[in-house]
């Protein structure tokens, strides 16, 4: 180890012999201005490390409203399930995730300009939705492979779908609208997540917030009674937020529903809660084909193979092939994949309480005027700092969600077109769907019948 140095002053010989410590007048002003450097010094450090001190705080102070908000686009952040009289997303956090809207408008044109006409060409409202929602960073494959908005209307029409507008003001008149909710419903793969970061984004329920606060701002992430389940089943029991004055008529749902072509070709990727005999070469399985016959027998669910599934009978001489699903507390049967899309939706298309039904690819390519509907339809106000869309998956991880991720570019390029619509399906299949699917649902929707051509 080194050895330690020790510095001392001594004395002289002189004054060593006269027991007496002498200094000369130039070493003691030597030691003076050494001592006044060094407290400068020091006073100069202290005083740059208060400035760097204040800088920091200033700086976590201006970026507090980002670090308490959830970003919707997080992947493993989870959205806040609030409690009946809580909804708690920060009004400045929400404030600056809602600019985007307003500081992107103004760069719409200047983005656009610099896409060459031939290959915009026909897809300028794909774009400015796009812009709109600041995603601009497109390459040209990307720009090629986006829809047209005449093949976009080919699908959906020019405008939203939303039914049950008729009653809203039944909704607002009905009890107390301070204790009043917009929350939100759906089948699997229906696109219940969207909507719910929509409204929580962008809406609030202004009665809400006179009486209980800035902070409860109305919009619920799921109905009470579980956005998945059936209604009739659920709606006047199973709470998923406790709260002693709940009563269901105080929540108007938004349920979503999806094309039921693309939305089989869905439930074929992600199953939930779903149970139905299907292999990867035969999904959409509505008809039993040969490789469903040939797999009668096997222990297989899902496509899946083990002793350890579970196993849902299944007879190859069969019409259809039909589906459970299960629930928390029961488990519904039904002929088909196509019968559960009527028998699901038949609940809130035929209920006799305040309801809206909006179609998923609405909220894609109407986003803004479908969130305003909704919200102000349950008595809402759209947030004053512009619209926010939602760029990113709304879907949170990969547990029931899986793993697949899909945002509004994504959204575009699969539901701008039928290039995928009818993949998976025989024509026995497709014949079966138009055959079974429920006429009224389908045509107010919109949803498009099957071209003959892939069903003869």
């Amino acid at each position: 180890m080194p050895s330690k140095s020790k510095r001392t002053t001594g004395p002289s010989s002189n004054s060593s012999r006269n027991g007496l410590r002498k200094y000369d007048s130039s070493s003691l002003s030597d030691a003076d201005g050494g001592a006044n450097e060094t407290k400068s010094l020091l006073w100069a450090m202290l005083l740059w490390g208060l400035v760097f001190c204040m800088m920091h705080v200033f700086y976590v102070i201006g970026h507090l409203d980002n670090l308490l908000a959830p970003p919707p686009s997080s992947p493993s952040s989870q959205p806040q399930q609030p409690n009946l009289r809580s909804n708690v997303f920060n009004e400045a956090s929400i404030a600056k995730q809602g600019r985007n809207y307003n500081d992107n408008h103004k760069a719409i044109t200047s983005s656009m300009a610099d896409i060459s006409s031939d290959l915009k060409a026909g897809k300028e409202r794909i774009l400015k939705i796009l812009a709109e929602a600041d995603v601009t960073d497109l390459d040209e494959e990307t720009i090629k492979l986006l829809p047209t908005w005449e093949e976009v209307t080919a699908l959906y029409g020019d405008k939203p779908k939303i039914y049950g507008l008729d009653q809203c003001e039944a909704f607002q008149s009905s009890g107390d609208p301070a204790e009043h909710f917009a929350s939100v419903a759906g089948a699997f793969n229906s696109g219940t997540n969207l909507m719910s970061e929509l409204l929580i984004y962008n809406c609030h329920m202004p009665e809400r917030m006179k009486k209980y606060g800035a902070q409860n701002r109305g919009i619920r992430w799921q109905v009470p009674w579980g956005k998945h389940n059936p209604p009739s089943e659920y709606r006047g029991g199973r709470q998923t937020y406790k709260e002693e004055n709940y009563t269901p008529d105080n929540v108007i749902p938004a349920v979503t529903i999806k094309d039921p072509y693309s939305w089989m070709g869905s439930m074929c990727r992600h199953t939930y809660g779903a149970h139905w005999r299907h292999f990867p070469n035969h999904c959409p399985n509505l008809i039993p084909n040969h490789v469903d016959v040939k797999n009668a027998n096997s222990i297989v669910i899902n496509g899946v193979e083990g002793p350890d599934r579970k196993t849902l009978k299944f007879d190859p001489s069969a019409e259809t092939v039909p589906m459970r699903i299960d629930y928390k507390s029961t488990s519904v049967h039904h002929h088909s994949m196509a019968h559960f899309w009527n028998e699901w939706y038949a609940e809130y298309f035929y209920a006799d309480f305040p309801r809206l039904v909006v179609r998923f690819e609405d909220l894609v390519f109407h986003a803004k005027e479908v969130t305003e509907a909704v919200c102000k339809c349950a008595g809402g106000a759209l947030n004053r700092h512009g619209f926010k869309y939602i760029t990113e998956s709304a879907k949170r991880g990969v547990g029931q969600h899986g793993a697949e991720r899909t945002g509004l570019l994504s959204a575009i390029l699969k539901y701008g077109n039928d290039r995928a619509r009818y993949d998976g399906f025989t024509k026995e299949d497709l014949q079966f769907a138009h055959k079974t699917l429920d006429r009224k649902l389908v045509e107010f929707f919109g949803y498009r019948d099957p071209p003959s051509e892939l069903m003869e």
